[in-house]
């Protein structure tokens, strides 16, 4: 527990300029998304931290491709700020879903589909209606590690421009006192008496194999806010990488050379531009 809290402190002081819910220039009637710039501090800070949080070795580090500002809209920054007075703690952590429309990838402009789980949160918040049961019980699941997050919008890749994208949401939750538990349990809906959220820390939560980062678990929707939109293209891992373009290759001679012999072995594998 040690080391996500250390995560969660550097998450919560990194960031500590970029507080939305206190920027009254911003606050508005409808959220919108503002492209930060490379050279923003704020740009830096997320990077650092999308980049660094990045612990599963299986998985390549992504190339960010952009970073946008998200200022909600009035009432969900009234509602989060209320909460947030209410109980303390704020931290910053990551989100993973899915998106079916290209935000982020040329502009920042929200869609009106209901499917789109990015940016119905951008504009409503994190609804419990829409949440699922995980491990520890049904909630809205963050983490401090961000290829974890990553987990969670796999195979939702969204093609522009002929390159594959995906997004991820940075969050203020406030997390108030925090609970440990020793082990899983399905059936929460709420913390433990006297708690505001759960953490399931690989370190404390005994006998699961499939609990091997971090999750932040809040059960109150005004507990969290998004704040940042990080689009990236992931990589592929660099063995598969090898075989493919070797692959690719191989398809590449037996066209130029009409060896008809050897093309219905990589039939299936898309040719790389």
């Amino acid at each position: 527990m040690e080391k996500f809290i250390i995560q969660a402190n550097r998450a919560k002081s990194i960031l500590e300029v970029s507080n939305i819910s206190t920027d009254s220039n911003f606050i508005r009637q409808e959220p919108f998304l503002y492209k930060l710039h490379e050279e923003d501090k704020d740009y830096k800070c997320v990077l650092e931290l999308f980049l660094s949080s990045w612990k599963h070795s299986d998985k390549p580090v992504p190339m960010v491709v952009s970073i946008w500002k998200i200022y909600c809209g009035k009432d969900l920054i009234s509602r989060y700020e209320r909460y947030r007075k209410e109980v303390g703690n704020e931290c910053r952590l990551f989100h993973g879903t899915k998106t079916t429309c290209p935000i982020g990838f040329e502009s920042g402009e929200l869609c009106i589909e209901g499917s789109c789980s990015i940016c119905c949160i951008i504009k409503e918040g994190y609804k419990l209606k829409y949440a699922k049961a995980g491990l520890f019980g049904k909630g809205i699941y963050f983490s401090t590690t961000s290829s974890k997050c990553d987990n969670f919008n796999v195979n939702l890749l969204e093609k522009h421009n002929g390159i594959n994208y995906k997004t991820m949401l940075m969050n203020s939750v406030a997390l108030g006192k925090i609970y440990k538990p020793s082990e899983n349990n399905f059936s929460l809906t709420n913390p433990p008496p006297g708690y505001d959220s759960v953490c399931g820390d690989p370190n404390t939560v005994k006998n699961l194999k499939d609990l091997k980062h971090d999750e932040i678990i809040v059960y109150n929707e005004d507990a969290s806010i998004p704040q940042f939109l990080i689009v990236y293209q992931p990589r592929l891992n660099f063995k598969f990488e090898k075989v493919v373009i070797g692959s690719v290759l191989l398809v590449r001679i037996a066209n130029a050379y009409k060896l008809k012999a050897l093309t219905p072995i990589f039939r299936d594998i898309k040719e790389l531009p």
